[in-house]
């Protein structure tokens, strides 16, 4: 496997789960993310190790909107989360917390006090500290953070262990851990651009060169260069040698990214081609496919849509509205599966209420495949399959008194009520 993952996606890599606070955001198809940007992935091939049970991964992003980070340590367009998690004020009643993952939270203002943030499904809570303080508790994984003037400075682990984030400046030069001292090391440039990290247990590296590129604007109908930004134009990491270009093209109001580098498995050079819209920030193109987007005008006032297209005129899609919860993704076969997500604030918020599968060539339309429903709070009370039904009850102590399923096909039913006297799905 070589050192250096790119990927859309983030790739599995042979470690344990990644901790629920931090994992990354998901694109919505393909190189798109929801917004319609590029939205790149490197993974490094190693993680922090911490115990047998936990570990942390190592990625930096690469997005045509720059959105995460206002004055990243790897220049324009970058975001490297481990090194640079924050919380910020988004608008009045709302903080954003870009967690060390890559993942962003939305936390909202409780409405009797002022001080407390929660996300909507109530899993991650935040409270103003005084002197410029903030801390986050993850409620699912055991996690707690603190911020001071609204960058990371310390994490609890769900075992007790102590994590520092050690600044010279605005820039991590290191990460600690109580229980295993240093974790990870930085060096910088004298631009303040990280040159460097190692990580301290497995011996593992990345270097980063740099480059520059205009950025463009619009003017009297015309793209033309406004200034000159620094971006990442070279990546080395053990088993992996990397070039970076960007490619500006006036005429067709696009820049283009170009990724060089050999492969692992044939030792062939390969490059990987992207591009994207210079006023907008969407996605024009990946190594193998072109997008079309739509997006409604205002938030609420209809779907947005992700169309990409192979070399052989094949498409798939993704759509979501935000004002019904309903996500739809079209699948190059003809498949349809549209899933159905509550949107309610409170425990339940998130989860998949119905999926609906209409199959590829069908004339009877959407078939009901999945259906749930949960108590208020957010235990399962009932799950429909395709030709399954569970049931549960629960005593006052939150145990399961009661779990049926019955096969829908035979009609017979079964008690497990005794497997799972313990478990609160």
């Amino acid at each position: 496997m070589c050192a250096i993952v790119v990927c859309a996606v983030a790739a599995s890599l042979a470690h344990a789960a990644d901790p629920y606070v931090f994992r990354y955001l998901d694109n919505a198809l393909g190189f798109a993310d929801k917004q319609g940007s590029l939205c790149n992935w490197w993974n490094a091939d190693e993680k922090i190790v911490l115990d047998g049970e936990t570990e942390l991964p190592v990625r930096f992003l690469f997005t045509s909107s720059q959105r995460n980070v206002a004055d990243g340590c790897l220049g324009h367009g970058w975001w490297f989360p481990l090194f640079e998690s924050t919380v910020v004020q988004s608008d009045e009643g709302k903080v954003l917390m870009h967690a060390p993952g890559g993942f962003v939270f939305h936390l909202l203002q409780d409405a009797k006090n002022a001080d407390k943030y929660a996300s909507p499904d109530g899993l991650m809570e935040g409270r103003l500290l005084s002197g410029d303080g903030f801390e986050v508790k993850d409620h699912k994984g055991g996690w707690g953070f603190r911020f001071h003037k609204g960058r990371l400075q310390e994490a609890v682990t769900p075992t007790g262990d102590e994590l520092r984030w050690i600044y010279e400046g605005t820039r991590v030069v290191k990460l600690t851990s109580k229980k295993k001292g240093d974790l990870i090391t930085a060096r910088y440039n004298q631009e303040g651009l990280l040159e460097r990290f190692d990580l301290t247990q497995s011996k593992y590296w990345t270097q980063f060169g740099y480059t520059q590129y205009p950025l463009m604007a619009k003017v009297l109908e015309k793209a033309v260069p406004v200034r000159m930004v620094q971006s990442v134009g070279a990546v080395k990491a053990p088993g992996f040698d990397g070039r970076i270009n960007y490619e500006p093209d006036t005429e067709a109001e696009s820049l283009a990214m170009k990724v060089n580098y050999v492969s692992q498995a044939t030792g062939k050079k390969l490059t990987e081609n992207y591009s994207w819209d210079l006023n907008s920030g969407h996605i024009l193109t990946d190594p193998s496919h072109t997008y079309t987007l739509t997006f409604p005008e205002s938030v609420g006032a209809g779907p947005s849509k992700v169309v990409r297209t192979d070399a052989a005129g094949k498409s798939e899609s993704y759509s979501y509205d935000t004002k019904t919860g309903v996500w739809e993704h079209l699948k190059k076969s003809g498949a349809v599966d549209r899933y159905h997500y509550v949107l309610t604030p409170g425990p339940n918020y998130g989860k998949v209420r119905r999926r609906d599968l209409l199959k590829a060539g069908s004339d009877s339309g959407f078939l009901k495949v999945y259906e749930a429903s949960w108590d208020s709070a957010g235990r399962t009370l009932r799950e429909i399959g395709e030709n399954y039904s569970v049931t549960w009850q629960y005593g006052q102590d939150g145990s399961v008194v009661d779990c049926t399923v019955v096969d829908l096909t035979t009609g017979k039913r079964t008690s497990v009520t005794n497997m799972l006297k313990t478990i609160v799905p």
